[in-house]
């Protein structure tokens, strides 16, 4: 999932299924958290008390997907940097499969940086 600022969100995936039920995922997320904050009781678990329930998990032997999020906040100097003008064109400019598949693997490119 790729959050764009002042644009919204893209979600990635191996198929349209796939990404389609990312952003779900990602906006049934966003909904709770602006729900939390709403009601002044958001934070983030102390890694003591993450790694106390993920713990329990495995003695309990819970099966599932696991996914973790980093919640230090990102400093905007760390984002990728994009060169915005290659994607510059009017309405009536086609952009062809080739070039489409460069600007991916840039954009792929500069976030495995």
């Amino acid at each position: 999932m790729i959050l764009l600022e002042n644009h919204g969100a893209l979600t990635l995936g191996p198929d349209l299924l796939t990404a389609y039920h990312r952003m779900e995922t990602l906006e049934h997320t966003a909904n709770i958290v602006s729900k939390a904050i709403q009601l002044g009781n958001l934070g983030v678990l102390p890694e003591e008390e993450r790694d106390r329930l993920m713990a329990l998990r495995d003695k309990f032997n819970l099966q599932g997907k696991i996914t973790t999020c980093d919640a230090t906040p990102m400093s905007s100097e760390s984002y990728p940097k994009i060169n915005t003008e290659q994607l510059s064109f009017n309405s009536s400019t086609k952009i062809s499969d080739e070039q489409i598949k460069k600007i991916t693997e840039d954009v792929i490119a500069k976030f495995r940086k």
